[in-house]
C-alpha cells in the first residue's frame, strides 16, 4: 500500500490541505504543483524499496510520502546551512554581498542572463580575469583570494555588473568556452522548449493532437539503457468517459443519460470530439 498524504500520518498537530504552502519561500513567487512531480518520484522510489523488502524478507510494508516532508527535503541543504549563518540561506537576499559572484546570473549587453557557475573561486577567478581582458586583476589582493574578497565583495560586484554588460550572450558563450570556464545560459521557458541538448538528451517528446497543434511534453529524467519510453498519448476531456465509468458501475443507459439531463453528471463537449 502506498499513500500521499499532505502531512505524515505520525503528525501530531495538524493535518494541512494537500499543498506544500506551508514551507513557501519568503517573496517567492509559487508554481502550482511544483512539488508533485518530486513527489511522485520519491514514492516510485519507496515502493521499489518495499517490494524489495517483500521479495527478500515476505514481509511487505505501507509507503507514505507526505508531501510536507518532501518540501522540507527539497530545502534540506538551504535548511541546514541556516544554522550556521550562509548569507545563501537568509531572506531577504540581495545579490551584491553574496560571498561569491562568480555563481550569480548577469545580464548581458543585449538583456540576456548568463549564469556563471564557478563556486571554486580561487580557481577559476584568475583564469577568468585574464580570459575577460584584465590580467592586471588576476592576483589583485583585493578580490583574491576569496578570503580577501570579502572585504571588497560589493566594489567587485558592480566591476563584474558593467563587464558582464559589456558583451552580448553571445559573445559570452563563445569567451567561456574558449577558456573552459563553467557557466549555462538563464533561458526563458520557450527557448528551453527549444534547446538542442534538451532534446537530444531525450528530456522532450512533441506530442500532435487530432486538431494538428503540437505540443512539446516533458520525459521522466529517469532513462533505461535497453528499454524505450513509450509514446504519450492524450489524457480524457473532461467528460469524456463519464457514461463509460456509469455503466461500468453498473447503470443503464436511461439512468446515465437521466443523470446527464439532470446534471448530476457531466458529459464531454461534444464540440471537442476527435
Amino acid at each position: 500500500m502506498a499513500s500521499c498524504p499532505a502531512t505524515a500520518r505520525r503528525a501530531p498537530i495538524r493535518t494541512y490541505p494537500a499543498s506544500t504552502s506551508p514551507l513557501s519561500l519568503p517573496a517567492a513567487a509559487s508554481i502550482a504543483g511544483f512539488g508533485d512531480h518530486q513527489v511522485g518520484m520519491y514514492l516510485a522510489s519507496g515502493v521499489l524499496a518495499a517490494l524489495y523488502r517483500a521479495r527478500e524478507t515476505g514481509i511487505g510494508d505501507r509507503v507514505v510520502v507526505s508531501l510536507f516532508h518532501s518540501a522540507i527535503w527539497d530545502v534540506s541543504l538551504l535548511l541546514q546551512a541556516s544554522q550556521y549563518g550562509d548569507p545563501t540561506t537568509q531572506y531577504p537576499q540581495y545579490r551584491r554581498p553574496l560571498p561569491n559572484p562568480l555563481v550569480v546570473a548577469h545580464k548581458t549587453k543585449d538583456n540576456k542572463w548568463l549564469q556563471i557557475a564557478m563556486p571554486q573561486y580561487n580557481r577559476h577567478y584568475p583564469i577568468f580575469m585574464s580570459a575577460i581582458g584584465h590580467p592586471e586583476l588576476a592576483e589583485d589582493p583585493r578580490y583574491y583570494p576569496q578570503t580577501n574578497l570579502q572585504a571588497n565583495i560589493e566594489e567587485f560586484y558592480d566591476f563584474l555588473v558593467a563587464e558582464m554588460a559589456s558583451r552580448t550572450l553571445d559573445e559570452w558563450c563563445k569567451l567561456m568556452d574558449a577558456n573552459d570556464l563553467p557557466y549555462a545560459v538563464a533561458q526563458t521557458w520557450d527557448q528551453l522548449l527549444v534547446d538542442k541538448q534538451a532534446w537530444a538528451s531525450g528530456c522532450f517528446y512533441e506530442m500532435e493532437y487530432s486538431n494538428g497543434n503540437k505540443r512539446t511534453m516533458v520525459r521522466p529524467p529517469v532513462i533505461f539503457e535497453e528499454t524505450e519510453l513509450p509514446p504519450y498519448n492524450r489524457g480524457p476531456y473532461l467528460g469524456e468517459q463519464t457514461e463509460l465509468v456509469l455503466k461500468n458501475l453498473g447503470y443503464t443507459d436511461e439512468q446515465v443519460a437521466a443523470m446527464i439531463a439532470a446534471g448530476e453528471a457531466v458529459p464531454m463537449d461534444p464540440s471537442l470530439k476527435d
